[in-house]
């Protein structure tokens, strides 16, 4: 039986389109209203996609659906921008089933593009768009009790650097040393991001580090406890 993924911060649903190729339970979450209309007339014009795809406006960091009912989360770009990524990745596990899988990528703190976030730092201690250390990302998922499975480096030169040239020579030299960068250098080192999967161990946590236990702050409402009674999704 085909169970739900669910992604969060559909932007312009390029990913949920790649899936409706294979699955027809779909969901996608935006906080932006505008950009789940502008994805909704696209689903019209697509009756594959919009029988595949339902999409909700809803904060990532307390979602409105009720615990254990999605069989996957992806989270791709959008965990910079939460305000408490920790209270996101909590929220997703919920969410998921025993075992069932979530891939999030995470703006890497030793990435170049960090150099260019230096300034703000200075200014107001702290980066944003966060960023994120490997060692960091495995404590969270120690702590939430999640198995990390795959962990991949993205990009380890600029993509435009990259796609910056129209000669195939110098795109094929820059694949090569992506690739040689890739196969001898450590995870972090000068990737723009890691994309980790992990999946949701069946045991519970313990009180002390329950789900429910984590601050929720002002983005808990009774909407939220409203649409899990409805059984949504």
């Amino acid at each position: 039986m085909e169970e739900p993924i669910l992604e969060v911060g559909v932007g312009t649903g390029r990913i949920l389109r790649t899936l409706a190729e294979h699955r027809s339970l779909l969901v996608g979450i935006d906080a932006d209203p505008e950009m789940i209309r502008h994805f909704d007339e696209k689903l019209r014009n697509n009756d594959k996609l919009r029988l595949s795809i339902d999409l909700v406006v809803a904060d990532g960091e307390t979602l409105p659906f009720r615990d254990g009912v999605f069989g996957g989360v992806i989270c791709v770009r959008v965990l910079k921008y939460f305000h408490r990524p920790l209270a996101g990745l909590a929220e997703m596990r919920r969410i998921l089933r025993t075992r069932g899988k979530m891939m999030v990528e995470f703006a890497n703190m030793f990435g170049m593009g960090a150099l260019i976030q230096l300034p703000g730092y200075v200014l107001k201690g702290e980066f944003y768009p966060r960023l994120f250390t490997r060692k960091g990302v495995d404590a969270w998922m120690t702590g939430l009790d999640m198995s990390v499975g795959e962990v991949v480096a993205w990009h380890k030169l600029p993509p435009r650097i990259v796609t910056a040239s129209n000669n195939h020579v110098v795109l094929r030299i820059f694949s090569l040393f992506e690739d040689f960068l890739q196969r001898t250098t450590p995870t972090e080192f000068m990737a723009r991001s890691i994309v980790m999967s992990a999946l949701k161990n069946p045991k519970m946590l313990e009180k002390n580090t329950s789900l429910h236990d984590l601050p929720m702050g002002k983005h808990d409402s009774p909407v939220r406890s409203i649409v899990q009674d409805r059984g949504t999704p």
